[in-house]
């Protein structure tokens, strides 16, 4: 089966030419169907399983605090997705005696990784409505540090499909909008607004700005630096720049990154 094997590096300033014997960011592999297979990054390391006909079938993400999330989707007979589970696991290390050592040698302990429940479980279930243009996503949640709790986002959509709005259920009929699309002629999405919670200043609105081929190429946030992005090609891929700019147009900030693209086999 063939692969797509993608690196990003980010440097503070000018990328260099040659990324040979860099350490990369994060490394993505993809299938010939360019579904994503794994994900690795210096805080995170997923793997992702698809039922035959294409649908996300389970994701299993570690992380640096030794934490181990099972995410399982399923879907409806039309292929729908409607529901989202996940249990958070621990992990343990045992030392235990090799099954053929000697009790009295220090070499004969073995340590055994193993993973203890947490207890902590996330549900999401989706309620498809007017023919697919309304879903309504309720969740249950007992994760400390995401917020214990429940409640209902509702995501519309147009007669093309496409995602129109995003807004929080608070109670039955009383929404938040959260996010909000409009799209070129094309069908590409051309801009984004978001409503962010803050706990100072409460509730921020942020608008992101796409160009023609969907990627984002300004993010606006009252308050903080415009941050715009650049694209161009790479001698071994993609090439991106971030900036930020103060409210005079003046740069305080820049980013590089380059995306690395290889062919596998596996």
């Amino acid at each position: 089966m063939k692969t797509v094997r993608i690196r990003s590096y980010s440097f503070p300033g000018p990328a260099p030419r040659d990324l040979d014997g860099l350490i990369p960011d994060s490394e993505e592999i993809l299938d010939g169907e360019a579904r994503l297979l794994s994900r690795r990054d210096p805080e995170y390391e997923m793997s992702f399983e698809y039922e035959p006909d294409g649908n996300l079938q389970k994701k299993t993400v570690y992380d640096l605090q030794g934490m181990r999330e099972t995410w399982t989707y399923e879907y409806d007979p039309e292929g729908g997705l409607c529901h989202i589970h996940m249990t958070r696991q621990r992990e343990i290390y045992e030392r235990v005696w090799a099954p053929s050592g000697n009790r009295f040698d220090e070499d004969a302990l073995m340590e055994i990784l193993e993973y203890v429940p947490t207890g902590e479980t996330f549900d999401e279930w989706y309620d498809w409505q007017d023919g697919g243009r309304t879903c309504r996503r309720h969740f249950r949640s007992t994760v400390e540090d995401d917020g214990i709790g429940e409640g209902s986002w509702v995501e519309k959509r147009n007669d093309k499909g496409q995602l129109m709005e995003v807004a929080y259920e608070s109670e039955p009929g009383h929404l938040f909008p959260l996010e909000v699309y409009s799209y070129q002629d094309d069908g590409s999405i051309k801009d984004l607004i978001r409503s962010l919670p803050d706990e100072e200043k409460g509730h921020v609105f942020q608008r992101v700005l796409f160009d023609d081929r969907g990627r984002k190429t300004v993010i606006r946030e009252k308050g903080k630096p415009d941050r715009r992005f650049e694209y161009r090609d790479h001698e071994s891929g993609l090439w991106e720049r971030r900036r930020e700019l103060d409210p005079q147009g003046w740069v305080v900030g820049e980013t590089v990154r380059v995306f690395e693209v290889l062919m596998d086999k596996m």
